[in-house]
C-alpha cells in the first residue's frame, strides 16, 4: 500500500499505520489548520444544537466537521479506519485515533503487566477466538496490545499468534494476520522462533500455508529458518510447502553452516533429501562441505547414492576446503559402499546358470547345491550374485528357509576362498595412496579394483539388501531363528548391524518388535551406540518399540536394551512427541511403568522433567490423567522438585490442580511444602491451584452437607494436622514376601479377618466415609496454612495478590468460609479489598453466604460500621444488595417460595441492622430506595409465595373440614349404637369408649381450629412482611392442629374397631387398622418435614451466627 493518499483539495498527506501515529498527526493538523477546520476538532466553540434561531450557524458547523471528518477517514489506512467507520464527529475521531496509537505496543514482558491478557491468550490456545474477542471488550482492553503482549510466565516466551500457529487454530492466524503489522508478524518469542517455526515445528500445513509468505527467510535464535525447522522435525510435507513458497531459504544457513539440506542429510531423513537436492544447486556448508561430502563422512551411502542421482555433474565436481570432491573423499576415507554409488553401474550378470544352485539351497540340499558349485568357474559368483527377481542373495535364501547348516556352509565357503582377505583399513590405505591431483578418470580406474574386491568380501556379501531392504540377517530376526543370527552376527561390520529395510527397520527393530529377546541379547552387545539409537520412519529407536509392544517379554526388552543407550537417548522424542517414558505411560501397566522409571531414575532423571505427549506435560503430570494414583505417587517421588517450580513452566501447579481434583492432598501438600509460590502459578487453563481449591464444594466442612448424626460423627473423629515442616510423600507399593512362619500367618490372617469385619461395620455406618471427608477437609486447612505462609513471608507482588484476591471472592461466592478466614488472618488487607466494586461482605450479602457474612459479627464496633457505610457503586450501599433477588442455586435446598420469601426477608432485616439507620433510605442511581428495590426484585417470588400459602392452605382446608364432619358424625354414632330403654351408649362401661369419646373431641376441636387458622391464612393481606413471622406461624399452628386431629382421629377409630371386633374377630384388627393408617400416614409424611422446617425457620436460632468469637482487627 502507497504511503500517501489525496484528500479533496489538499496536498498529500501521511496514511495512518499502526507505526506513523506522529507524523500522520503532524501532517493532518497541519492540513485542517491551513483549512480552518481545526477548531471542530479542538471544540474551541462548543457544537450548537439545530433550533429555528441557529439553523445557519448549525450548517455552518455541520459543514466543516463533514469536512474534517473526511480528511481524516481519508487518511486512514484500512486497519485504522475500522476504528472510527461508525463515528460522525471529528472530534471523536482524532481522540479515538490518538487513544488507539498511545495504547499500542505498551505492554511490557512482564508477569504483573500481561496478567489481564492470560485468559484471553487461553482463549486463543484453545481456539475459541469469539470469546477472545468477548474477553477484550468486557475488560476493555485494547485488542492490538493483546495482539503484541508477550507471555513472560513460560520459557517460550509466546505472542497470540505463536499460540494460534502452534496449536494449528487457522481462523485465528487469519484474523491475528490482519490484526498485525509485516513487523509484527515477525514478532519472536523467546526462542526467537517467529510463528511461522511455531507453526512448522507442531507440523501444522494450513497454518505454514497461511504464514509462509510473510514470514519467510526469517531465522531463530541458532540461525535456523522454519525450513530448517521442519527438517529437525522430519515433517516432510512441511517441508515441501516451504521449499515451494521461499526457495531462498534452500540457500540460507543456520549458525553452525548448515543449510536445510545439510541438515536433513545429518538427521539421515532420506524422503526430505530427496526434495531438498531435486530443488536447487549445492551450496558449501563448514569446511567447505557440500551436503554430499557430509554424506560420504557420515558413511551413509543411502543417501549417497540418492544425491549422486539428483546432482547435477558440476555439483558433484565441488571440492572442499582441503582439495577434495566428494567422491575423492570416499576412496580416501576406504567407504566402499559410499565410493560404489559414483560408479556407472555394469552390466548385471545372467542368472539363469546360478537357479539350479539357488533352488537346491531353498530346499535345504547341500548336497547337489556343492555338486552346482563344482560346474562353476568361480563359486564366489554364486554366493554374490544377486537374483533380479528379488534381489536376494543365496544368503538370504537360507536364511529365509531357516537352514542353518547351509548358512555356516556358505560362510566357510567364502573363508575357504580368503575372499574376505581384504578388510577397511586395507580399502583405506589403498585410498590415502591415491595422490589429490590424481584425475577422476585415473581416480575411477583404480577404484575398480578396490570395488570388485570388496564385494568379494565377507562382509560385503552379508551387507547385500534384497529388494525390500533387507539383509540375511533382517531375514533371519523376522523368522526368529536365533542360530543363523548367532552365525551372521559376529562377522558383520558394525555398520551392516544398522542397515535399514525399505521401511526404515534395522535388525535390532525387527527382534524387539517381535519380542526375541533372546535376538536381542545377541545383538544389543556388538552394536554401536548410534545403531541403538537409530530410529524407524515413526521415529521410533529400539527402547521406543520395546515399551510399545504388547508381547509378554516388552519390558525385558526395554531392560535389555537401556544399559547400552547413551543416557541422552533416553530424553529423545518419536514424532509424535513421545518420549520412551511417555509412551510407557501411555500403553503400559503400572507395575511396568515403575519398573521403566526406576531404571531411568537411576540412569538419567532429566527423563522426568521432559515434556511427553499427549498434552505437553511432563510424565508425572501426564500420569494424572490415568487417575492411577499409586503411579503417580512414585513418579513423583522420581521427578526431581526443580522440574515442578514455577520457572520450569505449568507442570507444578497442573499437578496441584489434579491433585485437588482427585482428592491426592499428600503429593499437593509436599509440593506446596517445597514452593509455596506453586499455589499462585497459572496453568493452560488460567486458573492457579488456589482458584480451584476455593471453589471446590467437597474440600471444607462449609461446603458439605452433614446430617444430624454424621456431624455427630464427624465431630468425634480425630485427623492429625500435617506436619508443616517435613515431606508428606506416600508411596503405597505392595510387595508380597515369601515364606514366613505358619503359626505368625495364622495369627495375621485372624488378625486380618477382625479388621475386615470392623471395617465392613464402620463401612456400613458410614464412618470410614466420613472420616475421608474430614481428612481432606483437615489436609485443605493444611494447604491454606502453606499458602498463608507464602503470603507472610514471599513478598508476592500486586499481581499474585490480585490472584489471591480473586481466589477470596471465589470462595465466598461458594460459601467456604475456612478459607476466607484463614487467608484473610494471614494478609487482613484482603478483608478490604473489593471485587467489582463489592467487599467480600457485601458480596456474601449478594450470593447469600450466611456464613461468609456471620464473620461480620467477630468484628469490633468501628470495622463493623466501616463495612456497614462501604458504598459498591455510588450512591448504592450494601442494603441495596440484600434488596434484589437472591441466586437461583441458593433458593434450591429452601422448600417452597414462602420460605424462599421468609428467606429474603431474614436476610433484608440482618443487613438492615449492620447498615446505619440514616442510609436506610438512601436511593441508589435509578433514584429506588433499598425497601422499594426488595418490593421490585421480591414481586414475583412474592406472588408465588402467596399461591404456595393459598394452595397449601386450601388443601388443609378441605382435610380439616371432612375430619370436623366426620368427627361431629361420631360423636352421636358411637360403637354398639345406644340403650333402647335407658338412651345411654351400649359400650359406655367399657374404658376403650372413654377413650374413643376423648379422642373424638379432641380430633374435631383441633380439626376446627385448624380450619379457621387456614381461613385466616387464605383472607391475609399477603403484605411482604407477612412472610416474615405472621403468615409462617399460622401456618405452623394451622399444619400442628391439622396432624393433631388426624392422630386423635386415627385412635378414634383404632379404639373403636377394638370395641366392635375384639371377641369373634379379634384378629382383623390390626390389619384394619394398619391399611387405614397408609393414606393418613402418608399425609403426614409429605407435610410433616415442612411443619418442621417451617418451626426452625421462624423460631430456630437463625442462619446467622452473632455469638462468634472475635475475628481479626482491621
Amino acid at each position: 500500500m502507497s504511503n500517501t493518499a489525496g484528500v479533496s483539495n489538499s496536498p498529500v498527506m501521511e496514511v495512518l499505520n499502526r507505526n506513523n501515529y506522529k507524523k500522520w498527526r503532524l501532517r493532518v493538523k497541519t492540513y485542517l489548520l491551513a483549512e480552518d477546520l481545526w477548531e471542530v476538532i479542538e471544540a474551541i466553540r462548543e457544537p450548537v444544537t439545530k433550533f429555528d434561531d441557529n439553523e445557519p450557524e448549525y450548517k455552518a458547523w455541520t459543514i466543516k466537521n463533514a469536512k474534517a471528518l473526511y480528511a481524516i477517514q481519508n487518511s486512514c489506512g484500512p486497519e485504522m479506519f475500522h476504528f472510527i467507520s461508525e463515528t460522525e464527529t471529528a472530534k471523536i475521531a482524532w481522540e479515538t485515533l490518538q487513544k488507539i496509537s498511545t495504547l499500542r505496543g505498551r505492554v511490557e514482558n512482564s508477569a504483573e503487566n500481561f496478567e489481564p491478557y492470560i485468559p484471553f491468550t487461553k482463549f486463543v490456545s484453545e481456539g475459541d477466538w469469539s470469546k477472545a474477542k468477548e474477553y477484550l471488550k468486557l475488560k476493555e482492553l485494547d485488542l492490538h496490545s493483546a495482539v503484541r503482549a508477550i507471555d513472560p510466565r513460560i520459557g517460550f516466551g509466546d505472542t497470540a499468534i505463536h499460540l494460534a500457529a502452534r496449536q494449528g487454530h487457522v481462523n485465528i492466524v487469519k484474523e491475528l494476520v490482519l490484526l498485525m503489522t509485516p513487523e509484527d508478524l515477525k514478532m519472536k518469542n523467546a526462542k526467537g522462533a517467529t510463528a511461522l517455526h511455531a507453526a512448522a515445528w507442531s507440523g501444522q500445513l494450513l497454518t505454514v500455508k497461511e504464514l509462509a509468505l510473510l514470514m519467510g527467510e526469517e531465522i531463530n535464535t541458532v540461525g535456523d529458518t522454519a525450513l530448517h525447522t521442519a527438517v529437525r522435525r522430519g515433517k516432510v510435507d512441511i517441508v515441501k510447502e516451504l521449499v515451494l513458497f521461499i526457495p531462498k531459504d534452500l540457500k540460507i544457513k543456520n549458525n553452525y553452516g548448515y543449510t536445510a539440506l545439510h541438515l536433513a542429510v545429518e538427521m539421515r531423513n532420506v524422503p526430505i533429501v530427496k526434495d531438498l537436492a531435486a530443488l536447487g544447486g549445492e551450496v558449501r556448508g563448514p569446511d567447505g562441505d557440500t551436503a554430499l561430502h557430509l554424506a560420504v563422512k557420515m558413511g551413509a551411502a543411502k543417501i549417497v547414492k540418492e544425491l549422486v542421482l539428483l546432482m547435477r555433474r558440476e555439483d558433484l565436481a565441488i571440492k572442499n576446503d582441503e582439495g577434495y570432491t566428494a567422491f575423492h573423499l570416499a576412496v580416501k576415507m576406504g567407504n566402499v559402499p559410499a565410493v560404489k554409488q559414483f560408479m556407472t553401474k555394469e552390466k548385471e550378470r545372467d542368472f539363469d546358470s546360478y537357479i539350479q544352485f539357488t533352488t537346491h539351497v531353498a530346499n535345504g540340499d547341500w548336497g547337489n547345491a556343492k555338486e552346482c558349485l563344482t560346474k562353476l568357474d568361480d563359486p564366489c559368483d554364486a554366493i554374490t550374485i544377486v537374483d533380479p527377481r528379488d534381489g536376494n542373495t543365496v544368503l538370504h535364501v537360507a536364511a529365509r528357509e531357516g537352514h542353518v547348516r547351509i548358512v555356516k556352509e556358505l560362510i566357510s565357503l567364502v573363508r575357504q576362498e580368503n575372499l574376505q582377505q581384504k578388510t577397511v583399513e586395507d580399502f583405506a590405505t589403498f585410498g590415502y595412496g591415491i595422490n589429490l591431483g590424481v584425475t577422476e578418470e585415473v581416480l575411477m580406474e583404480k577404484v575398480k579394483y578396490m570395488v570388485e574386491q570388496y564385494e568379494k568380501t565377507l562382509a560385503s556379501i552379508l551387507d547385500v539388501q534384497n529388494a525390500q531392504g533387507s539383509t540375511a540377517l533382517h531375514i533371519a530376526v523376522s523368522k526368529g531363528n536365533l542360530d543363523i543370527v548367532k552365525e551372521l552376527v559376529p562377522l558383520m561390520r558394525k555398520e551392516g548391524l544398522e542397515i535399514e529395510d525399505v521401511e526404515g527397520y534395522t535388525a535390532l527393530h525387527k527382534a524387539v518388535g517381535n519380542g526375541y529377546i533372546d535376538i536381542v541379547r545377541e545383538l544389543v552387545p556388538v552394536m554401536r551406540q548410534e545403531g541403538l539409537e537409530l530410529k524407524t520412519a515413526g521415529g521410533f529407536n529400539a527402547l521406543h518399540l520395546a515399551v510399545m509392544s504388547e508381547l509378554t517379554e516388552h519390558m525385558n526388552i526395554a531392560k535389555e536394551v537401556m544399559p547400552y543407550m547413551r543416557k541422552e537417548a533416553l530424553e529423545e522424542k518419536d514424532d509424535e512427541g513421545y518420549t520412551a517414558l511417555g509412551r510407557t505411560l501411555e500403553v503400559s501397566e503400572d507395575k511396568d511403568v515403575m519398573e521403566i522409571a526406576g531404571y531411568m531414575a537411576e540412569n538419567n532423571n532429566k527423563v522426568f522433567g521432559i515434556r511427553t505427549s499427549p498434552g505437553n506435560w511432563i510424565p508425572v503430570v501426564s500420569a494424572t490423567v490415568k487417575r492411577e494414583w499409586d503411579l503417580c505417587r512414585y513418579l513423583y517421588s522420581r521427578t526431581p522438585p526443580e522440574y515442578l517450580m514455577p520457572e520450569h513452566g505449568m507442570d507444578g501447579a497442573r499437578l496441584i490442580i489434579d491433585c485437588f481434583r482427585a482428592k491426592e492432598l499428600g503429593m499437593a501438600l509436599d509440593l506446596l511444602r517445597r514452593c509455596p509460590r506453586l499455589a499462585i502459578s497459572p496453568t493452560n487453563s488460567g486458573c492457579p491451584p488456589i482458584m480451584e481449591l476455593a471453589g471446590m464444594h467437597s474440600a471444607f466442612l462449609s461446603g458439605t452437607q452433614l446430617g444430624f448424626w454424621q456431624h455427630l460423627i464427624y465431630n468425634r473423629l480425630l485427623i492429625e494436622p500435617a506436619n508443616l515442616e517435613t515431606p508428606d510423600t506416600c508411596i503405597n507399593i505392595s510387595r508380597q514376601q515369601d515364606g514366613g512362619d505358619n503359626q505368625m500367618d495364622l495369627i495375621h490372617s485372624v488378625i486380618t479377618l477382625y479388621r475386615k469385619l470392623a471395617n465392613s461395620i464402620l463401612e456400613l455406618l458410614g464412618v470410614n466415609r466420613l472420616r475421608k471427608v474430614k481428612w481432606i477437609h483437615t489436609r485443605s486447612i493444611d494447604v491454606l496454612h502453606y499458602i498463608g505462609k507464602m503470603i507472610a513471608n514471599d513478598n508476592p507482588t500486586s499481581a499474585q495478590l490480585d490472584i489471591v484476591r480473586t481466589s477470596i471472592f471465589k470462595a465466598v461466592e461458594h460459601g467456604h468460609v475456612e478459607f476466607v478466614t484463614h487467608i484473610c488472618e494471614t494478609h487482613p488487607p484482603f478483608t478490604k479489598s473489593k471485587e467489582e466494586n463489592k467487599n467480600i461482605f457485601q458480596f456474601a450479602v449478594e450470593c447469600r453466604q450466611h456464613k461468609i457474612y456471620s464473620l461480620i459479627h467477630r468484628l469490633d464496633r468501628e470495622d463493623k460500621r466501616f463495612f456497614g457505610i462501604s458504598p459498591t457503586e455510588f450512591p448504592e450501599h450494601m442494603l441495596h444488595l440484600a434488596g434484589k433477588l437472591s441466586p437461583q442455586s441458593r433458593f434450591n435446598h429452601i422448600r417452597g417460595a414462602a420460605l424462599q420469601m421468609q428467606r429474603e426477608l431474614q436476610w433484608f432485616k440482618e443487613v438492615e441492622d449492620i447498615v446505619p439507620e440514616e442510609m436506610h433510605e438512601v436511593p441508589n442511581s435509578d433514584g429506588m430506595t433499598p425497601r422499594q428495590l426488595f418490593t421490585k426484585n421480591h414481586e414475583n417470588l412474592k406472588e408465588e409465595a402467596e399461591k404456595s400459602m393459598k394452595g397449601i392452605a386450601t388443601s388443609c382446608t378441605v382435610v380439616g373440614t371432612l375430619i370436623v364432619t366426620i368427627m361431629y358424625a361420631a360423636a352421636f354414632t358411637v360403637p354398639g349404637g345406644n340403650s333402647g330403654s335407658t338412651g345411654y351408649p351400649m359400650f359406655l362401661a367399657k374404658s376403650l369408649f372413654l377413650v374413643f369419646i376423648i379422642s373424638d373431641t379432641l380430633s374435631l376441636v383441633s380439626s376446627t381450629t385448624s380450619v379457621i387458622l387456614f381461613l385466616g391464612i387464605l383472607t391475609s393481606r399477603y403484605a411482604a412482611d407477612d412472610f416474615l413471622k405472621d403468615l409462617p406461624t399460622k401456618m405452623m399452628i394451622g399444619l400442628s392442629t391439622l396432624f393433631l386431629s388426624i392422630a386423635t382421629m386415627m385412635i378414634a377409630f383404632s379404639s373403636a374397631l377394638i370395641i366392635m371386633l375384639n371377641k369373634e374377630y379379634s384378629w382383623a384388627i390390626v390389619p384394619c387398622i394398619f391399611v387405614a393408617s397408609i393414606p393418613v400416614g402418608s399425609f403426614i409424611w409429605l407435610l410433616f418435614p415442612l411443619l418442621i422446617e417451617i418451626l426452625w425457620s421462624t423460631y430456630g436460632p437463625g442462619i446467622f451466627d452473632k455469638k462468634a468469637k472475635p475475628w481479626i482487627k482491621l
